[in-house]
């Protein structure tokens, strides 16, 4: 697949467009989760799943910006809440844990919503996170489906320190195709007959979900050992605890 270095001019919008069309006639698939490091007290969150949640239904708050994926996963029997990402509906210091998957790349200012997610977090809560890594790996696909960015490890461990987190665990992560070609395809069916295309797409994802265990993060303390971990990885996910308050912006 081509490389470019470019995101879409008004990455924002071009989500909002892009994923509330494919909610469109999506259902509720939940994938594999994670076994973090850690078991926090207090409420957990799944912020930016869409329909297609990690956490269980039951006992997770689902915090989404699209009303079409609010709206399926309250049905499926979530509890399910519309807001921006960098402006969560909770009290400061209320919540034990929040877990977003492939969410953060895609906004516009990151570093607004780590420290939005640094404020909600209780001391010791825990953040998981997944992101893909590295700028160099920038392609076609990256633009296509929304991204803002690839983080660098070292700057992924600067957004999250400078949001009061300290990192806690890592593991590979990721369901893009290895094959670009199969990758590049499978976008264009996505845009081209969009129902057909998620018709599949959904059956695929069950398969894997019942056959596929929870990704076990193996534990990291430090920002170097991070780097070191995720200097072969083109995506990870990774866990943070809560330790300070978040550097002013």
């Amino acid at each position: 697949m081509r490389r470019t270095r470019r995101a879409p001019r008004d990455v924002g919008r071009y989500n909002r467009a892009f994923y509330e069309r494919l909610w469109r006639g999506a259902t509720v698939v939940r994938l594999p989760g994670v076994e973090a490091p850690a078991r926090p007290d207090g409420p957990r969150i799944e912020l930016g799943c869409g329909l297609r949640p990690r956490l269980p239904l039951a006992g997770t708050i689902f915090v989404d910006a699209s009303p079409r994926a609010c709206a399926a996963l309250r049905r499926a029997g979530a509890t399910a809440v519309r807001a921006d990402a960098a402006a969560l509906p909770f009290r400061t210091a209320s919540l034990g844990e929040a877990q977003l998957f492939d969410v953060i790349e895609h906004v516009a200012d990151d570093a607004a919503v780590a420290r939005e997610l640094g404020r909600v977090l209780r001391q010791d809560g825990q953040l998981v996170v997944s992101t893909p890594l590295h700028s160099r790996l920038w392609q076609t696909y990256d633009r296509l489906v929304g991204h803002a960015r690839r983080y660098d490890p070292d700057a992924l461990a600067r957004l999250l320190g400078d949001a009061g987190f300290e990192v806690a665990g890592i593991a590979p992560f990721g369901l893009r195709p290895r094959s670009a070609l199969v990758a590049r395809l499978g976008l264009f069916c996505r845009v081209r007959w969009p129902a057909r295309a998620l018709w599949y797409e959904e059956r695929v994802l069950r398969f894997i979900a019942r056959r596929t265990p929870p990704v076990r993060l193996g534990r990291v303390s430090t920002n170097d050992q991070l780097v070191r971990a995720a200097s072969r990885l083109s995506g990870a996910v990774t866990a943070w605890r809560r330790t300070r308050v978040a550097r002013p912006a």
